[in-house]
């Protein structure tokens, strides 16, 4: 009207089901007045587009188009933003989909990576149903934890947990089957006590799977077994920067002990036979019962000392039975 686009329902209005005109305010008769028919039928309820963009903003670059079948593109600012198939929204590489009256969450890809960020509150990933399960990632994917994780409930593992040789702090107790190194030393480190508590009673000791010794408990006695047929188990030291086997038990003989060097005992009882090889240097000697000593040598000869059996007399032999020498016990001198 007179070079001046009116805006529909501020301008005109439709009237007649959209057949007739009607100016909010009438035209002048001297002013020039048509109407620009844009190649569809217009009326106040639009049935059908058929393909062609609803333009929505005054600049005309925001717009809704379904020129594609089944398909809508939504447009902001002159670029597709997002559209709408039949499998629902499909945004475009960075276009977010922004909830929260800051724009404080949002989801989106940005050609290489999808996020789902969050700058207000908590971000919660949780149904807020008992009994619903929440499942992450897929048997073939890999899902990382960039920031600390707090589990306040019951962590079960499935497969492998692998924590890259980083520290394990502030642990309580842990339910094991099998502990594993990766090829280095296993070290147990207490500012306290390191206590074993087995309620089978038994601590055993393996090499490459095969049993090398263990600690038993029978009933309150502790028992210190080697498990390997007629291997020995030795007793080591330190002397002074020098490594010695202070004990060695002889498991083909029986459990014969020889000891390094001496014996320093208050108390020594022995029920079997003492066969010295050195010298026995003897402060006291308390006999109860024979004395019989084999064969001596001195610078006289043999000499043979034996017990008489019947008197308990202690005979000294000689080479002939003439020359041998008996002391009475029942003499004093």
């Amino acid at each position: 009207v007179n070079g001046t686009i009116l805006e529909p329902a501020h301008g005109f209005s439709l009237t007649g089901g959209g057949t007739n005109i009607v100016f909010t305010s009438a035209p002048a008769s001297n002013v020039r007045t048509y109407v620009q028919f844009l190649g569809i039928a217009i009326s106040t309820n639009f049935t059908s587009l058929l393909g062609a963009s609803f333009i929505l903003d005054a600049d005309g670059d925001t717009s809704f188009t379904a020129d594609t079948d089944d398909e809508i593109d939504i447009e902001v600012g002159g670029s597709d933003r997002s559209t709408i198939k039949a499998d629902g929204f499909h945004n475009l590489d960075s276009i977010k989909y922004v909830a929260g009256t800051g724009d404080d969450m949002s989801i989106y890809h940005d050609g290489t990576n999808s996020f789902i960020t969050n700058t207000t509150g908590a971000l919660k990933l949780a149904t807020e149903t008992s009994g619903i399960a929440v499942s992450i990632g897929h048997s073939t994917s890999e899902v990382t934890i960039g920031d600390n994780l707090t589990v306040t409930g019951t962590l079960t593992v499935g497969g492998t947990v692998n924590f890259g040789d980083f520290n394990i702090t502030n642990v309580g107790s842990i339910a094991l089957d099998t502990i594993t190194n990766d090829g280095t030393d296993i070290t147990l480190d207490s500012s306290g006590d390191i206590i074993l508590d087995s309620d089978g009673a038994d601590v055993i000791f393996k090499d490459a799977g095969t049993e090398i010794s263990r600690f038993t408990n029978s009933s309150s006695d502790f028992i210190i077994k080697s498990a390997v047929s007629n291997k020995d188990m030795l007793f080591k030291g330190n002397d002074g920067g020098a490594e010695v086997t202070a004990l060695t038990l002889d498991m083909s003989a029986a459990g014969a002990a020889t000891f390094n060097d001496k014996i320093v005992a208050t108390e020594l009882d022995i029920s079997g036979d003492i066969d010295v090889d050195g010298t026995a240097n003897l402060d006291v000697v308390d006999i109860d019962g024979a004395v019989n000593i084999a064969a001596a040598t001195t610078m006289l000869g043999t000499l043979t000392v034996g017990a008489d059996d019947s008197g308990h007399d202690v005979i000294f032999y000689g080479a002939t039975a003439s020359a041998n020498m008996t002391w009475d016990e029942s003499v004093d001198d």
